[in-house]
């Protein structure tokens, strides 16, 4: 290939890669809302962080500790049933969540069916419709929504990067 040549694969490959990754983020919405509602099943923000506060330390509660930890418990007794909404566990993307810290599961409404995703040119946002949004992302510092590290690097992997390679390969 010329110099000439490949500056005009790079220049038409820069082109089309943009909507190409619009597409492919378009086409995998619902493999990004798994990702993120498998993170809060972890306890996990946006960072990959633990939310925080947890169960004992939760304004909730008003310092009722012992409200706290029923609640607690209550959630523990649901461990199993909530592990099994995890769409991704054979990635390990996170390690168990410890205890008393949040999933954010709340209930199952909020948690499965007010969730959402925007495409927009380049970009794409993460939110939630539901009733107890604002105090959530409020109570976890506007940090609930969004890929945190381990599953941006699985989406770019597994989704994002083929496209790309594939768009290089058939660029003219």
């Amino acid at each position: 290939m010329t110099v000439k040549g490949l500056k005009d694969k790079i220049e038409a490959f820069n082109k089309a890669l943009k909507p190409a990754i619009n597409e492919e983020v378009h086409r995998t919405r619902d493999v990004i809302l798994s990702l993120n509602q498998d993170q809060l099943l972890y306890g996990r923000n946006a960072d990959g962080e633990l939310l925080k506060p947890d169960y004992m330390d939760d304004p909730y509660f008003e310092g009722d500790k012992e409200k706290a930890l029923n609640y607690l418990n209550g959630k523990i007794n649901l461990e199993d049933m909530h592990e099994s909404l995890i769409r991704f566990p054979e990635l390990n993307l996170f390690t168990g969540k410890p205890r008393g810290t949040p999933n954010l599961i709340i209930n199952g409404a909020w948690f499965m069916n007010h969730l959402f995703i925007n495409v927009g040119e380049g970009t794409y946002t993460i939110g939630s419709y539901g009733i107890k949004e604002g105090d959530i992302s409020k109570k976890y510092n506007n940090r609930t929504y969004g890929l945190a590290p381990p599953s941006r690097r699985h989406y770019y992997f597994e989704y994002l990067r083929p496209v790309i390679e594939q768009l290089w390969k058939n660029t003219r």
